[in-house]
């Protein structure tokens, strides 16, 4: 529901409550997108003649850490019990939305 706090907000807003550190990853990257950005590519596709696969996501990946960051940041709440951590192993999870670029005139936005 609109201006309802999703899942990850409530996890954040719980954890800063329990006045705890809440580690997040700081070395594997991920695709996000804004899922207005997302609403409106699909919706281009269906009057589009494309046919096959594309990935559709910001082109500037985050890491769990960063998201979180600004997560806090959007939500108006202090953001110092965010702890970084990293994974002995990273992952890179980054989609590749050059297709997405080149095809479809919405362009996804960044979240920095």
């Amino acid at each position: 529901m609109e201006g309802e706090p999703d899942i990850r907000m409530k996890r954040l807003l719980a954890q800063e409550n329990r006045g705890s550190d809440f580690c997040r990853t700081a070395n594997n990257q991920i695709s996000i997108i804004h899922v207005e950005d997302l609403t409106k590519c699909i919706l281009e596709l269906c009057f589009n003649d494309f046919i096959g696969t594309m990935n559709i996501a910001s082109e500037i990946p985050l890491s769990h850490f960063s998201f979180y960051k600004l997560l806090a940041d959007m939500i108006h709440i202090d953001d110092g019990f965010i702890i970084p951590e990293y994974d002995d192993y990273p992952q890179n999870t980054v989609l590749d939305v050059s297709k997405c670029m080149s095809v479809l005139k919405t362009r996804v936005r960044d979240f920095i």
